[in-house]
């Protein structure tokens, strides 16, 4: 492996830019910020199934599975194929309320405007309003994605108010309600400025987005919940020949177009490699009953791209370590 850091107090820059901008060129695919990130997903049978229940019934989908088993990445897949307008992210924390994925209200900086202004005109109210995740699908006209992602962490009220705020498909916002006028410009989570109006107070759906929730398994919903939505769990086939099948359709998806530093190398030319790699990683599934990702499989791959042999045992101690 190239050693661009070698714990040395002191280097000179000029010695290793070409390394680091070399790096650059080669950023693992996954982990570049791409329009497209959801074109690489192949989606099993079941979960196309899902999601066209829930496009039909208006229903959320809660999404279980291991952590790093591509969850999020189905919603990455409908939003690319639907062109919907990018999937909006709304990451729950064990601090996350409900109005975290509805409107944020910047009163400070209200506030500001109003003492500063003095002789020129104040900013409209609705400068001041962002719509969050959930607000902005349901301003939008058309349907948008919209991923609830790790609701295990919520607390135990938070799912059967989101699921209110769902069934309504409605949500009030005070703030804009209090100036007594129905049309105001605010931005959305995409940081684009829209015309909405309100109804008695409230912010109506135009058109009900795809939710999918995700979930990592970690604790039971309520009974009220659970009748709302419908549910699927993301796992690996239990066949090892079907595993084996599954994994190398991953990994070929994610990097089919991929060359290495040798531009004229490709991924398929290390074919019976990844398999190797592909092996492995089943076998410290399974024979060492070990939790992994994908992802982890990806990363041992990509390195072998590279040229570093994948199958150094500490660089495995260091990207195969077990989850939990």
């Amino acid at each position: 492996m190239k050693e661009i850091y070698q714990g040395l107090r002191k280097k000179n820059y000029a010695n290793i830019k070409d390394d680091l901008e070399n790096l650059e060129k080669f950023v693992p695919p996954w982990r570049k910020h791409k329009d497209e990130s959801g074109k690489s997903y192949e989606a099993s049978d079941e979960e196309k199934l899902v999601v066209n229940l829930a496009l039909q019934l208006r229903r959320p989908i809660l999404l279980g599975g291991d952590p790093g088993i591509g969850k999020s990445s189905l919603a990455k897949s409908v939003d690319y194929e639907l062109e919907s307008g990018g999937v909006l992210d709304w990451q729950i924390t064990t601090h996350s309320v409900l109005k975290d994925g509805l409107y944020d209200y910047d009163a400070i900086a209200r506030l500001e405007d109003v003492k500063s202004s003095k002789d020129s005109a104040i900013k409209p109210i609705g400068d001041f309003v962002t719509l969050n995740a959930l607000g902005t699908a349901f301003a939008s006209d058309k349907m948008r994605v919209v991923l609830i992602d790790e609701l295990d962490k919520s607390d135990i009220d938070f799912p059967n108010n989101l699921l209110h705020v769902l069934e309504e498909r409605e949500f009030p916002i005070p703030e804009l309600a209090r100036t007594g006028e129905n049309e105001h410009e605010v931005y959305t989570a995409d940081g684009k400025k829209v015309k909405i109006t309100l109804k008695n107070g409230k912010l109506q759906c135009k058109v009900f987005p795809l939710i999918i929730f995700t979930s990592n398994k970690e604790r039971e919903f309520p009974a009220a919940f659970m009748r709302r939505v419908l549910t699927h769990d993301i796992t690996l086939p239990d066949d090892e020949e079907a595993l084996k099948e599954r994994l190398f359709q991953i990994v070929s998806n994610h990097l089919k177009d991929y060359k290495t530093q040798d531009e004229n190398k490709k991924f398929n030319e290390i074919e019976e490699k990844v398999k190797k790699i592909i092996q492995k990683f089943i076998h410290q599934m399974r024979d060492e009953n070990k939790q992994l990702a994908t992802d982890q499989l990806m990363h041992a791959i990509f390195l072998e791209l590279q040229g570093i042999d994948a199958d150094d045992q500490d660089i495995l101690k260091k990207i195969w370590h077990k989850l939990s």
